[in-house]
């Protein structure tokens, strides 16, 4: 995962029983642009077939740990946000494969 000036931000991913990746930052912070970027060999797009990479940018509204969901068994158009830190993130702005 990255930051809108280049830098790495650790993060913690898991692969559930329910096909959703977590992604698990530290902290993002206010008015900032993330990219999240997941190996292919984790999602599945809606013709179930896995992409070589998944990748996604959000903003973030204000400063605060959070969880990220993907949803691959949904295709590569249906990015999930976990409910309860909705109110922390703008809409989706940008998805590639």
């Amino acid at each position: 995962m990255y930051d809108d000036t280049g830098n790495e931000i650790r993060v913690q991913t898991i692969v559930d029983n329910t096909k959703q990746v977590q992604i698990i930052p530290d902290n993002l912070y206010k008015g900032k642009k993330y990219t999240v970027s997941i190996e292919g060999r984790f999602v599945k797009n809606a013709e179930d077939v896995y992409n070589e990479k998944y990748i996604f940018d959000f903003k973030t509204k204000t400063n605060a740990p959070k969880v990220v969901n993907t949803i691959p068994e949904n295709g590569v158009n249906n990015i999930g946000i976990n409910p309860t830190i909705l109110v922390y993130l703008f809409e989706t702005t940008k998805q590639m494969i």
